[in-house]
């Protein structure tokens, strides 16, 4: 049997027989027929069986293993033959089914590294096949069919003279007969422009058999195939060529798939090679990595197509984040996580790089088998990220903490009921360097007052708020330590400042509030730091105040006049109260002072400390100003109309300096006098000493132009401010008015010398004189011994509303037109006012008669 196993190729062939007879057996022995295929592994696996012995299970499986052992052996022999030489084998096996059929095997490889078919049938005993009554060139031809693969066989002239089904099939034609007789030119299509000869014309001539051949094979209807394909020469007795012997095997589906392949593969390369990603591949069985170049770079690795064993894949990473990726991977390999997306930093060249990787499971069969993904340099990000964390938290030009991340640190000590001390701090005169130098200057300021406040804050959290407003947190419960920083930070703050080559001062004023239950959130505790802070600077400047109940409790009234005066302008509550004022040697009215007042909801009746300064803050000055201006213009002249005043009679209005900095307060009165149709001269304008001095220039320009329309200009409250004698002479002022602080110590020596000698300045300038306050007999004659002009104040006429002051003059009649001095009696009777008063001068009244006649009232 062992010289018979083997044949190159089956020879003695009956060309003429049907390509569709089947295999005969004159006993009847056959029982089962079956086609197989080879797999990768070079073992023969069973793929279909047409008729299967019963009991006998064996598709799917190696026929390596279903054969006895003691034919093994043979069995791998005869395809380790084929492998090396080619062609195709028969083998007679014994297989392992109890009774022990035999099989008949062919075996041929027609192209590549592998067997690729296999055609087979049982027998069950081995006698059968050599027996008489076994036809073995029937035995032949019914392999022939039977091989899963195109045969042919041609003569010397290269034309075709058998063929079995598949070839046919594969041909594009149905039956033998369509193809005996043809060249393969007349059924195929070379490559355009080819001129070699078909590869069995070459092994005619040379002898020599093709083998492993790769052939595109063209048809008529544009269909083209991709075929692996052998051919041998078929010898005579005597040696000569007389044909050939080919196989042929369609791989035009493996072919795609395998140049499908290539080409994902090659894209594969060429986007890993350009992508900024790094790509990573870690198998679970041998616990490797396989990286791209870029990959490699990214880990601070050498660039090598080797695997890695993964412990070296973490060699730049820190030990908590090579378990934190482990720990990853067990989860994902457990199907706990479906994907992973960490980020890492490691060291590469002495740098600190971060990645982000992201990746997933690759299963086959429902089984993990390898771990895939990709990593991103993400180091960029991340110091971006770092800036605007650092950006968001901290205040851009002193780099200390921004207002957000001290709320939040207040905010966290009140939670966590932790004792602390919350500070506030101001700089008292940085709009005055800001203003006059600029704000790069201003910017130079702050940020050496940044580093001197760091300098003494201690482990305290130092921020800044905003603009020059500073804060710091301290936490303990130390409280005198907060007061000693403090003292600290004013004492640092108050030293000599160099900036732009200028030495600048500036001071510091705190406030301190000691954090406890009673603060819900930090808004709170600032309210109360910056209470204690405008407490500090109210009381100097340049010091620090800790936070007191009674503080909140001015601040709360502060607030509360504050929405009193916006609400008194919406709904109209503010209204005109005259003071007159007196001729002193005459005692006769010549004029009144408009006074602003404003009624709250309760009925009281505020002056204008209680509401001017908040009237100023808030801008409403202008539209309120605005206001008292025309309204007095307008009782003046219903006064005139009906009769009551004469066009001497003067009416005074204040206006604030904050009215001066505004625009158009010119405009406004002078329209206003036009508007009523008034002359200037019964206007008087009344400007504090204060507002003189700071705005000297803004204020000489509007009064003059005031004055040039014939309106007064008084100096009011003179003596409480700091003008001096050159201002007072170069600014346009026509009336001094002496405040009543200097007539109140009239009585007094010293306060007697003062007021005279302000008397003296006022006449010696040519000036007109007012005193204010006037509420005492003595404080009048005294005023009219020293040659003060006019007078007002309680004593003579106090503050009345416009139909008092009407009544007033509509009792008085012509009493306020000037009087001449009187040398003869005039006859007159007891109600006629004129002549009361032309009797009163000459009989000169005392005062409380004169302030009888003039209110209506008896003196007590």
């Amino acid at each position: 049997m062992a010289g018979k196993d083997f044949v190159e190729a089956v020879d003695d062939a009956d060309s003429d027989a049907s390509a569709s007879s089947g295999f005969t057996f004159s006993s009847g022995q056959a029982k089962a027929a079956m086609d197989l295929d080879v797999q990768a592994d070079d073992a023969l696996l069973i793929q279909q069986v047409s008729i299967l012995p019963q009991g006998f299970e064996v598709e799917g499986r190696p026929l390596s293993d279903i054969a006895v052992p003691s034919d093994r052996l043979r069995f791998r022999q005869g395809i380790n033959h084929v492998l090396e030489n080619g062609g195709i084998a028969r083998l007679l096996l014994r297989l392992d089914m109890g009774d022990s059929p035999h099989a008949l095997i062919g075996i041929a490889k027609l192209a590549g590294e592998y067997p690729i078919g296999v055609s087979g049938l049982f027998f069950e005993s081995e006698n059968s096949l050599y027996g008489n009554d076994v036809d073995e060139a029937s035995l032949y031809r019914e392999l022939f069919e039977r091989l899963p693969f195109a045969v042919y066989f041609k003569d010397a002239d290269a034309r075709y003279i058998r063929a079995n089904n598949n070839f046919v099939r594969s041909a594009g034609f149905t039956h033998q007969k369509d193809v005996i007789g043809k060249t393969w030119s007349s059924i195929f299509a070379g490559p355009e422009g080819s001129t070699l000869p078909h590869g069995d014309e070459e092994v005619i001539r040379s002898g020599q058999p093709m083998v492993g051949m790769t052939e595109l094979e063209s048809y008529a209807d544009g269909e083209s195939k991709v075929v692996h394909s052998s051919r041998y020469p078929i010898r005579s007795r005597s040696g000569e060529v007389v044909g050939t012997m080919g196989f042929s095997h369609d791989v035009t589906q493996s072919a795609r798939v395998v140049e499908a392949l290539h080409r994902s593969e090659q894209r594969y390369a060429l986007a890993a090679q350009a992508s900024r990603d790094g790509i990573w591949d870690l198998s679970v069985e041998d616990e490797t990595f396989e990286f791209s170049a870029r990959m490699c770079e990214l880990l601070g690795l050498p660039d090598t197509r080797e695997p890695i064993p993964e412990e070296d894949a973490y060699l730049n990473f820190r030990p908590e984040d090579r378990e934190r990726f482990r720990r990853e991977f067990a989860k994902l390999l457990t199907g706990e996580i479906n994907t992973i997306e960490q980020t890492a930093s490691i060291k590469v060249d002495g740098r600190k790089v971060w990645i982000e990787v992201i990746g997933t499971a690759l299963k086959v069969d429902g089984e993990v088998v390898r771990f895939i993904g990709s990593a991103a340099d993400i180091t960029e990000d991340r110091e971006r990220e770092a800036e605007l964390e650092i950006l968001a938290r901290h205040d851009p030009l002193t780099g200390l903490y921004n207002r957000r991340v001290l709320l939040e640190k207040v905010d966290e000590v009140l939670d966590e009921r932790i004792p602390a001390t919350l500070l506030a701090l101001d700089l008292d005169y940085f709009k005055v360097i800001n203003d006059s130098l600029g704000h790069q200057a201003g910017d130079e300021v702050l940020c050496e007052v940044a580093s001197r406040l760091k300098s003494v804050s201690g482990s305290g959290h130092l921020g800044r708020l905003g603009g020059d407003e500073f804060a710091l947190l301290l936490t303990g419960d130390d409280h005198t330590l907060a007061e000693e920083i403090a003292a600290k930070m004013t004492d640092e703050v108050r030293g000599e400042l160099t900036v732009s080559g200028l030495d600048l001062f500036t001071t510091a004023s705190i406030g301190i509030v000691k954090l406890s239950d009673e603060y819900n959130d930090a808004n709170q505790a600032f309210r109360d730091a910056d209470i204690a802070l405008y407490a500090a600077k109210k009381n100097g400047k340049s010091r620090y105040e800790v936070f007191e109940p009674e503080l909140r409790d001015a601040a709360d009234n502060e607030l509360d006049r504050q929405v009193m005066v916006r609400r008194a302008v919406q709904e109209n509550d503010f209204f005109l109260m005259y003071q007159p004022v007196f001729e002193t040697n005459t005692q006769a009215i010549n004029g009144a002072e408009a006074l602003l007042r404003l009624t709250r909801e309760d009925g009281t009746v505020e002056a204008p400390p209680a509401f001017l300064p908040y009237l100023e803050q808030s801008e409403l000055i202008a539209e309120v100003g605005e206001w008292v201006i025309y309204t007095a213009l307008s009782d003046l002249a219903a006064w005139k109309a009906d009769g009551l005043i004469d066009g001497d009679f003067r009416i005074g209005i204040n206006v604030s300096r904050k009215q001066f900095l505004l625009p158009g307060l010119a405009d406004c009165i002078l329209e206003g006098i036009d508007a009523y149709n008034l002359s200037g001269d019964e206007l008087m304008i009344e400007v504090t000493e204060t507002a003189v001095v700071n705005d000297q220039d803004l204020l000489g320009n509007t009064l003059e132009r005031l004055r040039s329309h014939g309106i007064k200009v008084a100096l009011d409250d003179f003596g409480t401010g700091q003008s001096s004698l050159s201002v007072l002479h170069e600014m346009p002022v026509d009336i001094l008015k002496i405040d009543k602080s200097f007539i109140d110590r009239v009585h007094d020596k010293n306060g007697r010398s003062i007021t005279q000698a302000a008397l003296w300045l006022a006449n010696s300038l040519g000036l007109e004189t007012i005193a204010e306050g006037v509420e005492e007999a003595p404080q009048f004659e005294w005023l009219q011994e020293n040659g003060c002009d006019m007078v007002q104040g309680y004593l003579l006429g106090e503050p009345m509303l416009e139909e008092e002051i009407r009544t007033m003059f509509v009792r008085l009649g012509q009493i306020l037109r000037p009087v001449p001095d009187l040398e003869d009696e005039v006859e007159t009777t007891a109600d006629d006012a004129w002549a009361t008063l032309e009797i009163a001068k000459m009989n000169r009244p005392t005062l409380a008669e004169w302030a009888e006649l003039v209110t209506g009232r008896k003196a007590a």
